[in-house]
């Protein structure tokens, strides 16, 4: 038996009262565990997405014993990941299961989940009117939800499932990501003292610390904590921190 990895492009999208938008990537990063647990409450089938396979895929529906979805960080990315359990695939099975997971992204599986939200939030923003008996513009502010989606599936030509091979991600970057830059473009998760003598000490198990820790990163993380105590400045301390997450 054998476990085949088949990675594709997200899309993650924004939905409000004002419309949709395209959202970057790093959005549907920072939710990898949200991501990830959505993916795995929405196949309940004991072999998963394989129960599905038909007769048009015949070395697929032979071979192919199991078949989940999940969502993993490959190159700086957040991306879609079919993990196929099988017997060994030919060069034909494995384009059988390609084909098969496009349609369970497009028409399948995937329009349901799409179809749910990820996350959601509420956003005070300002909008501007026109006053026909003033003959003016003003500007009034309004409460505005916005709910975020994602699509394993899309139409652009340059969308497509390809088999990954692990073996060529050895110098990957492997940072866990966190996000804690504020409006201002500066860290909020940081807590510093002693600003007189240039002296700064870490926060108390913030997010970069607690990130390292949830990646198992645990000798990093003493050793991240080490560093910052020591650093003699807001840059070098931001720049110690960036040697061991990804911060956005």
């Amino acid at each position: 038996m054998k476990e085949y990895k088949f990675i594709s492009p997200l899309t993650g999208w924004l939905s409000s009262d004002n419309g949709e938008s395209i959202v970057d990537n790093t959005e549907l990063l920072y939710r990898i565990d949200i991501l990830k647990e959505a993916c795995e409450k929405s196949i309940d089938e004991e072999r998963g997405l394989a129960e599905y396979i038909g007769e048009d895929y015949p070395e697929a529906k032979d071979k192919v014993k199991d078949i989940r979805i999940t969502v993993e960080e490959i190159n700086g990315k957040l991306m879609g990941v079919a993990i196929v359990t099988s017997d060994e695939l030919t060069d034909n099975g494995i384009e059988e299961v390609k084909k098969y997971l496009s349609g369970q992204y497009s028409d399948g599986w995937g329009e349901g989940f799409e179809s749910f939200e990820i996350d959601s939030w509420i956003e005070e923003e300002q909008f501007e009117e026109y006053d026909e008996e003033e003959g003016e513009y003003y500007m009034t502010d309004a409460m505005v939800q916005y709910c975020l989606y994602c699509s394993f599936w899309s139409s652009d030509k340059e969308w497509s499932i390809e088999l990954y091979d692990e073996s060529t991600d050895a110098n990957a970057d492997t940072r866990p990501v966190v996000k804690m830059i504020g409006q201002d473009g500066n860290v909020f998760n940081l807590k510093w003292v002693c600003e007189q003598q240039a002296c700064w000490w870490a926060y108390q198990l913030g997010i970069a610390s607690r990130a390292l820790k949830k990646a198992g990163k645990i000798d990093e993380e003493k050793e991240m904590i080490s560093r910052v105590t020591k650093a003699g400045s807001y840059s070098e301390a931001l720049a110690i921190l960036s040697d061991y997450v990804r911060i956005i």
